[in-house]
């Protein structure tokens, strides 16, 4: 009887820690390397630092391009496309980079004038 309580109790202790997702990524780095593609992913830090530093927060007042790959207004019908929103996601590390992910397997490294 006691075995199959511990093994219950093991079982339920294992299941309930298989369910807990990973942190999401706090930084531009930790979203890039978990969305994009190891074949291009240096190609996309650089970029990343290029254009944001890697601030999140970042914002060019003339053109208002934001966050982590300094995505445009213009690209705002892409976050709704994947579920998010310019005006809230738009420095979300994840929602950033998945758009920007989106953006360059459709257009490649165009948007970034390389």
């Amino acid at each position: 009887m006691k075995r199959l309580a511990a093994t219950a109790l093991l079982a339920t202790a294992a299941t309930a820690t298989a369910c807990v997702p990973p942190p999401a990524p706090q930084t531009c780095a930790q979203a890039v390397d978990r969305i994009w593609p190891q074949s291009s992913r240096g190609w996309a830090h650089r970029i990343v630092w290029r254009e944001s530093r890697g601030d999140t927060t970042a914002v060019n007042p003339r053109s208002g391009t934001s966050g982590c790959a300094q995505l445009s207004p213009v690209h705002a019908r892409r976050f709704t496309k994947l579920g998010y929103s310019w005006k809230k996601d738009r420095f979300d590390p994840v929602a950033n980079i998945r758009v920007a992910f989106d953006l360059y397997e459709e257009q490649g490294t165009r948007p970034w004038r390389l």
